[in-house]
């Protein structure tokens, strides 16, 4: 995509993202009668990917709009997605210049990026009282089926992600925003 497109488009694409996880993730609990809750995470997927074309700095925010989105329609609570995805964006701009892009890190890269946000979420809500936790639980019903689930998605969506956000083997100057 051109410059121009994809900082125009970015935004939709997020925002279409974080609606088709809201969506695939409820399906995934009905489908699974409630014993596995795996969440899907092609936005966060996406925000990776975007990461290595354009700038932190309009990552940090377009990241932020949608947690704030993310927070108003699907959880309730105001602070938990706004302040974990705009986390996400910050610490995987700034290991990018240390690491080797080529699928496997990318993949390893997601797995612990996705691992890190369930459980930011999960300390969120506990430090709010907002969760019971149960470690035996979270691992088994939660964190490996979502990882399962994702990592699928990354096996499917990869060429795609890297069609939209033009991310080449080598690494490319950022778009500034």
């Amino acid at each position: 995509m051109r410059k121009q497109q994809l900082l125009l488009f970015t935004p939709v694409i997020f925002l279409l993202l974080a609606l088709l996880d809201g969506q695939l993730s409820t399906l995934m609990k009905i489908w699974s009668d409630g014993v596995a809750l795996a969440s899907s995470h092609l936005l966060i997927l996406a925000l990776l990917f975007a990461n290595q074309k354009l700038s932190m700095r309009y990552l940090l925010i377009v990241s932020a709009a949608i947690g704030l989105i993310m927070d108003s329609y699907y959880i309730g609570i105001l602070g938990i997605n706004l302040t974990v995805l705009p986390l996400i964006v910050y610490l995987s701009g700034s290991i990018l210049d240390t690491i080797h892009e080529n699928p496997i890190t990318e993949y390893f890269s997601a797995v612990i990026f996705i691992t890190g946000y369930e459980v930011a979420i999960l300390a969120i809500q506990l430090i709010f009282k907002l969760a019971q936790f149960n470690f035996i639980d979270f691992i088994g019903s939660l964190l490996a089926p979502t990882l399962f689930l994702n990592s699928l998605f990354f096996i499917i969506f990869y060429r795609g992600y890297q069609f939209v956000f033009n991310a080449p083997a080598k690494r490319q100057r950022r778009i500034k925003s």
